[in-house]
């Protein structure tokens, strides 16, 4: 049995994020009042799917056909209605003419910017992550906000990553630590 990255993401999540993790984005959702939401990474559809079972109004979005395609499958399945867009992070204000109370870029998929179907992390650039974060200030509310997942430290000790940053801070599940909050830390 061939299994491509869409179905074998979809087995990795359950063992990676569980009940716990989407109570977690309930409760930081609910906490800031964020009733429309983009899950512009939105991969096979977690967690978009457990959100809109739970009453959040969901837009997805993903630049992968292939993730996009595993994704129609599985709403389809589902019977609910999300709006869904394939879409790259550089077009999200050209191609989705919405503004949301948050933005989930979840996944880690930020440093991956334009690379996930090529595999290309060499080629990514500062200005495509500059570029990327521009678009998502462009579909958030006044008052809303981003949400992007910390990265660990060994994703950016790729040979020809451009990017080589130090976090100032550390963020442990659902704790205020120097004024900033997470979600949860593996």
């Amino acid at each position: 049995m061939t299994m491509n990255i869409a179905e074998f993401w979809a087995i990795c999540i359950k063992f990676m994020w569980g009940e716990d993790y989407v109570n977690g984005v309930i409760s930081f959702l609910k906490k800031h009042n964020a009733q429309s939401i983009l899950d512009c990474a939105g991969g096979n559809g977690f967690p978009s799917i457990e959100l809109k079972k739970r009453g959040f109004d969901i837009t997805y979005s993903d630049g992968s056909k292939l993730m996009f395609d595993f994704f129609a499958q599985k709403l389809k399945e589902s019977g609910l209605q999300i709006p869904h867009h394939l879409v790259i992070w550089k077009e999200l204000s050209t191609k989705i003419h919405q503004k949301f109370d948050a933005v989930l870029c979840r996944g880690n998929s930020l440093i991956y910017v334009n690379s996930w179907d090529e595999n290309k992390i060499s080629e990514i650039s500062r200005d495509n992550i500059k570029q990327s974060l521009k678009e998502f200030y462009n579909v958030i509310k006044d008052g809303g906000f981003l949400y992007v997942d910390t990265t660990n430290k060994k994703e950016f000790k790729q040979p020809k990553y451009p990017i080589i940053e130090e976090f100032r801070e550390k963020m442990i599940a659902l704790a205020t630590i120097n004024g900033h909050e997470t979600i949860n830390e593996p």
